[in-house]
């Protein structure tokens, strides 16, 4: 199974069970890229607020994600600005 970069096998489950979610996103339902990376990413801090997954959104584990996802969604593609949405917005995790 592919590592993410977090400290425990648990973790690294955990993402992957994200990142394959994500996919199903776009797969499925057809999702935009960006779509796709906001609720991939909003997965990652709604991880980080679990005990013992707090670096689920350390530049490392987060640059894996975009990886796999880059690497599973044909074609994927998203602007600098799609990427850095929660700088600006925020990221809203009780949705």
């Amino acid at each position: 199974m592919k590592t993410y970069g977090m400290f425990s096998t648990q973790g690294d489950d955990l993402v992957h069970t994200i990142v394959e979610s994500a996919v199903k996103l776009k797969r499925t339902f057809g999702d935009s890229d960006a779509q796709v990376w906001q609720w991939a990413y909003t997965a990652l801090v709604k991880l980080s607020y679990g005990e013992g997954f707090g670096e689920a959104t350390d530049t490392a584990v987060r640059e894996a994600v975009y990886g796999a996802l880059e690497d599973s969604i044909e074609g994927w593609s998203i602007s600098d600005e799609e990427y850095w949405f929660y700088v600006d917005s925020g990221v809203d995790t009780h949705a």
